[in-house]
């Protein structure tokens, strides 16, 4: 990954916590929302004068926003917090922020590459995941080959591993059957990035 994008995934993440939109964020620094953006999407940095001001903007230290501060003596990045919505047999995440249950603290690294997590409900989602497992999700951008997905179909979510594209999404259903679906275009709930066993919810409070 780009060491400008890395950095701006810190930037974007720095500024949920302290609750900045990015105008917010762009008029106590007295610059335009679009270089917030592209700070953010590694399209541009900021300039040495701007960061010293962005990170007390955003509660952070420039090493932290660098990514050359740690925690901890072991090493782990500092811990930040994921939204969490729950998922199950019966139950859909809307990601809304009313409807977020709580949050799960996670490493930077692992916070970095997801925009939500989902509350494992029940054990519709067996062998891989069961109830009590949280799950990191990205529900931004297109899966990989290879990719484990999270998929809306008739109201219900189901789980399938991305297999490429070919004259429409190609999936590999799970299990022991050989044979594969392939759709038109994928209602993505969200794709698999880390799983938290058992997982444990802070509130947001």
């Amino acid at each position: 990954m780009d060491i400008y994008r890395r950095i701006g995934e810190r930037i974007r993440h720095a500024r949920l916590g302290a609750r900045l939109t990015q105008p917010q964020l762009a008029q106590l620094l007295n610059v335009s929302k679009g270089i917030i953006s592209r700070w953010e999407t590694g399209l541009a940095r900021p300039s040495l004068d701007r960061l010293e001001p962005l990170a007390r903007r955003l509660g952070i230290s420039v090493e932290q926003m660098l990514g050359f501060a740690v925690a901890e003596e072991s090493g782990a990045y500092r811990a930040r917090a994921v939204p969490v919505w729950e998922l199950g047999a019966d139950t859909l995440p809307d990601f809304k922020s009313a409807s977020s249950v709580g949050e799960v603290l996670v490493s930077e690294e692992e916070a970095l590459g997801v925009q939500s997590a989902l509350l494992i409900k029940d054990d519709s989602f067996c062998p891989h995941f069961f109830a009590g497992d949280i799950v990191g999700v990205q529900t931004a951008g297109r899966p990989r080959l290879g990719d484990l997905i999270f998929v809306r179909r008739n109201n219900k979510v189901i789980l399938r591993h991305y297999a490429g594209r070919r004259k429409g999404e190609i999936l590999f259903p799970i299990g022991p059957s050989n044979k594969t679906e392939i759709l038109a275009s994928i209602n993505l709930v969200g794709i698999f990035r880390w799983l938290h066993r058992p997982g444990r919810i802070v509130s947001r409070g």
